[in-house]
C-alpha cells in the first residue's frame, strides 16, 4: 500500500511528540540541552535569521532564539 510507512512514521512521532524532550533531556543527562547552547553559540549576532533545518521539535532553533531574534523552523513535528 503506497504511503503507509510514511504514515506510520508520522503516527509514531504524533504519539512520542509530548513527551520526546523530557525523555531526551533524562537519558543524555542533559547533554542535550549542552550540545544545543554549543552549536547555537558561534551564530554571528549581525545575522538577521537562523535557519533550524529537518528540527525535530525545535529545540535548536529555540536555542538560537536566545542568540538571535529571528529563527525558522524546517521539519518540526507540527504535533509539538
Amino acid at each position: 500500500q503506497a504511503g503507509a510507512p510514511a504514515t506510520q512514521v508520522r503516527g509514531m512521532f504524533a504519539r512520542i511528540a509530548s513527551t520526546y524532550d523530557l525523555l531526551n533531556h533524562l537519558r543524555s543527562a542533559g547533554r542535550d540541552a549542552a550540545w544545543r547552547r554549543v552549536v547555537a553559540s558561534p551564530i554571528d549576532v549581525s545575522s538577521t535569521h537562523v535557519l533550524d533545518l529537518c528540527a525535530g521539535i525545535g529545540g535548536l532553533g529555540l536555542e538560537a532564539l536566545g542568540v538571535k531574534g529571528s529563527a525558522a523552523a524546517i521539519g518540526r513535528i507540527p504535533e509539538w
